[in-house]
């Protein structure tokens, strides 16, 4: 995408790969929020970034996508226009998520 925006993870069911490595080619990539992950490769937090525009969305979604063994990941984010999108992460594979809005229940009538 490519403008303001907040992330997060979702890594309940993943099993990561050589998290050192992934550490530091998410560190690489510009204008995007890092992932902090703990020693057991769930997200232990996320770090703003001054320009954290978020324009390596996809590019991130990728570099996860090689280092994970197991399981999925789904990277999502929130635009400052109120547009959401993401990204379902697993081994070697990423599909693009679109948010819907889905009403609940019947129509309540008001009076």
């Amino acid at each position: 995408m490519g403008y303001r925006s907040t992330m997060d993870v979702d890594t309940s069911s993943a099993v990561i790969l050589h998290l050192e490595k992934l550490q530091a080619e998410i560190e690489k990539l510009e204008y995007l929020n890092d992932i902090v992950f703990d020693q057991f490769g769930r997200v232990a937090g996320i770090e703003d970034r001054e320009a954290c525009n978020n324009y390596d969305d996809e590019k991130l979604a990728e570099l996860v996508s090689k280092y994970l063994k197991a399981g999925s990941i789904d990277i999502t984010y929130a635009g400052e226009d109120g547009k959401n999108w993401g990204w379902r992460v697993t081994p070697h594979h990423i599909q693009e998520l679109k948010m819907i809005l889905v009403s609940e229940g019947e129509p309540r009538e008001v009076k």
